[in-house]
């Protein structure tokens, strides 16, 4: 394997831990966007209760209930804290977590959770000294919190690996079963050349939890530093079986069959890696495993032709006298045959060819136009493109720019719309062109290659580099905004697209993406005035109605969103997301009928949605179609053997049923498969029916529930903290005490609450 460079990327990175899970959850959660609850809600504290069981599946209403408490009790410390931790988990607004956690800590500054969750936030937007500070100040409060020494070893690891290895030391003496920590000590520890020690992390962490892909690639990628490439494969096959999509697993796997001249199993994972859309894996593949052209990913090649011809038909439009047309619009979508079928929209107008791996591009009606490998050839397409889509014949560019280079590079069509034959010194100078735009779009491309591969920050890198040679540029500042927006920067992403809208205001995809920022940072007013003014420029945005109707659908506005999604559905029947919106918008407002019919819609154009299932089936149960409910449920299973959401409801219907046909045990079976599968509420069905029974006052029979709850799941917060409500309300105070003394040290905050009050008051 000696001449081409191999493709590879090993050990495990920075970038990789902090996506991991930082602050672990602690708390349970319940269904997506389909949440009721049985409990009479009164007080900020229920509010925050009921949120929090929100949290991960149906995140607006985890947030509305926030809000509520937040309004009925402006000091209330932990709505704002759990607030911040929706933003920060489940959102990604990393601004709004860390304002919400500093409101926690103005209103409590000894909570030392406070301090680490903000930390967190601190490091998601690159502000280690911030970070590492709340760090400190969270062990000052707490020198047991293993979070706080786990954060502040990864805030320290760049520069200090020894102080890292200690920090995560003592989050693991703390808390043995610290996954992270092991993980990140193991890689602090390899960096070091500590390789036996790193090798005993990754495996510690793996034992902890079987499940840990990143574990197992970084041992794989150790394994294979070490030549043990065998070993290596048996990880790399892992992170597989636990992640299919992970293709750094299949690139590095590749790699190791290669070194043990497994040629055809090398072979078949950069192949795998590449349909998956991985350039290493594709390079890999092309160079390595001696296959024709026409044998490499055709979609890999036509989408890489296709991204020339965007580059260059957006430079060439900014450089045209533009002011009154907004930047073209380009869509695309893949063929079998390997073919990238592209689109432009400006200014009302549409264009469609294709483009295959050829780089020959054709027309809607099979005419072959252009050969983009050639300047000539390039040079006449983004012609005929800019030309067809401002239905002029000539393109004047504006002469102040005082480039007259640029001027000879469109020339009239002919009166039958041909291009006319360029002359030497037109190619002469598009080609000049084409050198000055060379480096600027090189570094572009560049940075959408590693924003496609999930490298954020060194995607805003580049285009800030493309930037600094081209600061004009509203497509660079619109690109670089958007990986903000990815990487959780909103204010950083308002201000590019702030920039970018002053150089055109009239640009819609700008203002899209400027609602999407203030979206992030919950400015809803301000971003449905966004996008009331794209709409005012494209009114035929389906994107725009589509976003505009999540928004309004998150202020509680849910009639206001029925109509964006309706009339998203008008302009684009085909597309399942905005009859799943509208279904969703009908659910919350009690119109199960229309909901179903949104959500078999969705369901006939997207068979493999399983949440469309799942919330069908909810409806039907509130119609009282539990057949209906239970066939929906199971469909989903079917499509996703591990949907334990769909488990869960599949138990409730046996629980339900068992009221008349006693069929709790099969209720059991499920409830369990739901846990084993991760769904930690798996049992929450009979936690509400307790609840239901202790406000009844019927203590007892609330505590036989909770009883067979904590049997099922004895981890399950809920059942405690409940549990010891029906205990309290019954006047066993020693025995509430007990169990609210267990739910604490499952780290639910409402059970710490009630422990220390009643140790207070008795």
């Amino acid at each position: 394997m000696t001449g081409d460079r191999l493709s590879g990327d090993f050990g495990i990175t920075l970038k990789q831990s902090e996506q991991g899970d930082g602050v672990r959850r602690k708390f349970s959660t319940t269904s997506k966007n389909m949440t009721t609850s049985n409990l009479k809600i009164h007080t900020a504290d229920e509010y925050v209760d009921r949120g929090v069981a929100k949290m991960n599946d149906d995140v607006e209403g985890a947030m509305n209930d926030f809000n509520k408490a937040i309004e009925i009790d402006p000091n209330n410390a932990l709505a704002y804290y759990f607030r911040g931790y929706a933003k920060y988990y489940e959102l990604e607004v990393y601004s709004g977590a860390i304002s919400d956690y500093s409101k926690a800590i103005e209103i409590d500054p000894s909570n030392s959770n406070f301090y680490t969750a903000r930390g967190f936030s601190k490091q998601a937007i690159k502000d280690s000294i911030g970070a590492t500070n709340d760090f400190f100040k969270a062990l000052e409060i707490n020198p047991r919190n293993a979070d706080a020494y786990y954060g502040r070893g990864i805030a320290q690891q760049l520069y200090n690996k020894e102080g890292a290895i200690e920090d995560y030391s003592k989050a693991i003496e703390i808390d043995t079963n610290h996954a992270d920590a092991y993980l990140m000590r193991g890689s602090a520890k390899e960096v070091l050349k500590k390789v036996e020690g790193a090798m005993e992390d990754y495996s510690k962490a793996i034992e902890i939890n079987e499940n840990n892909t990143r574990a197992f690639y970084a041992r794989g990628a150790l394994k294979s530093s070490l030549k043990d490439y065998s070993g290596a494969i048996s990880d790399y096959t892992k992170a597989i079986e636990i992640n299919p999509e992970f293709t750094k697993a299949y690139l590095n796997r590749g790699i190791a069959k290669e070194v043990l001249k497994n040629k055809e199993g090398s072979c078949e994972d950069w192949k795998k890696g590449a349909e998956l859309g991985d350039q290493a894996c594709a390079h890999n593949w092309k160079v390595f495993c001696n296959i024709n052209k026409s044998d490499f990913p055709k979609i890999i090649l036509a989408k890489e032709k296709l991204d020339v011809i965007h580059n260059l038909v957006c430079d060439l439009w900014e450089l045209y006298d533009s002011t009154d047309r907004e930047l073209p619009e380009m869509r695309y979508s893949y063929s079998e045959d390997g073919r990238v079928n592209f689109s432009y929209y400006a200014k009302g107008a549409s264009e469609f060819y294709t483009v295959d791996s050829e780089g020959i591009v054709t027309t809607q009606g099979g005419i072959e136009i252009d050969d983009i490998n050639h300047i000539p050839d390039l040079f006449a397409l983004t012609k005929t493109i800019i030309c067809d889509l401002t239905e002029t014949k000539p393109i004047d560019f504006d002469q102040s720019k005082k480039l007259e280079e640029y001027r000879l590079l469109i020339k009239n069509r002919n009166n039958d719309g041909n291009i006319v034959e360029d002359s030497d010194e037109t190619k002469k100078a598009f080609s000049n062109l084409v050198n000055k735009v060379k480096e600027n779009f090189d570094i572009y491309e560049r940075g959408k290659e590693k924003e496609g591969h999930g490298d954020l920050e060194g995607a805003i890198e580049d285009y800030e580099k493309a930037l600094e040679l081209n600061p004009e540029s509203q497509f660079i500042l619109n690109s670089l905004g958007v990986a903000k927006i990815q990487l959780g920067d909103a204010n950083g992403a308002i201000e590019c697209l702030t920039k970018a809208l002053e150089i055109d205001p009239r640009d819609p995809l700008i203002l899209i993406n400027l609602a999407r920022a203030k979206d992030f940072i919950e400015d809803y007013e301000g971003a449905i005035l966004d996008i009331d003014k794209a709409l005012e420029i494209n009114e035929n945005s389906e994107y725009a109605y589509w976003l505009r109707g999540n928004i309004k659908f998150k202020t509680i506005d849910f009639q206001g969103a029925i109509k964006d999604y309706t009339t998203a559905i008008d302009i684009k029947p085909e597309e399942s997301r905005n009859y799943f919106g509208r279904g969703t918008s009908n659910f919350h407002l009690g119109n199960y009928e229309n909901a179903i019919s949104d959500y078999n819609k969705t369901i006939e154009i997207n068979p493999k949605l399983c949440q469309a299932y799942v919330n069908r089936g909810r409806c039907k149960s509130f119609l009282e179609d539990q057949q209906g409910a239970f066939t929906d449920y199971q469909t989903s299973i079917e499509i996703n053997p591990n949907h334990g959401h769909a488990y869960t409801l599949i138990g409730d219907y046996y629980a339900n049923i068992s009221l008349e046909g006693r069929d709790l045990h099969r209720a059991i079976k499920y409830w369990k498969k739901a846990l084993e599968l991760g769904y930690k509420d798996a049992v929450k069905w009979i936690v509400d029916r307790a609840i239901d029974k202790g406000e009844s006052e019927d203590y007892e029979g609330s505590i036989k529930d909770l009883n067979l709850a904590l049997e099922i799941n004895p981890n399950y917060p809920d059942a405690y903290r409940n549990m010891g409500i029906s205990k309290y309300r019954s006047g066993d105070v020693k025995g509430a005490c007990e169990y609210w003394d267990k739910g604490s040290k499952l780290g639910d905050p409402t059970c710490i609450k009630f422990y220390l009050t009643a140790l207070h008051n008795n």
